[in-house]
């Protein structure tokens, strides 16, 4: 893991505003720093292994860009992830 990556995120966390830590996006990170995709994702599901972050994924409908589920695991994607109103629209 790269020592000065890691110590930019502790930086990072430390001076964020709470709404900035709410959804913390680390492909969204790494545009904005410049840095290596796998190097910080790597950092962030160290974190999660020990207790400091929680993961979860949300699903958008990709019409509406309504949320439809947020995930804790990529097991549990349905297939049809369509807005309920979108899909009663396509009926």
């Amino acid at each position: 893991m790269d020592k000065s990556l890691v110590e930019k995120v502790y930086r990072w966390l430390l001076g964020a505003e709470d709404w900035e830590l709410y959804r913390i996006n680390p492909v969204v990170l790494t545009q904005n720093w410049g840095c290596a995709e796998n190097q910080l994702i790597d950092i962030f599901v160290y974190g999660a292994r020990l207790g400091l972050f929680d993961f979860s994924w949300s699903t958008f409908c990709p019409n509406c860009g309504e949320i439809q589920d947020n995930l804790t695991s990529f097991h549990h994607v349905p297939e049809d992830f369509f807005a309920r109103f979108v899909r009663r629209q396509s009926m």
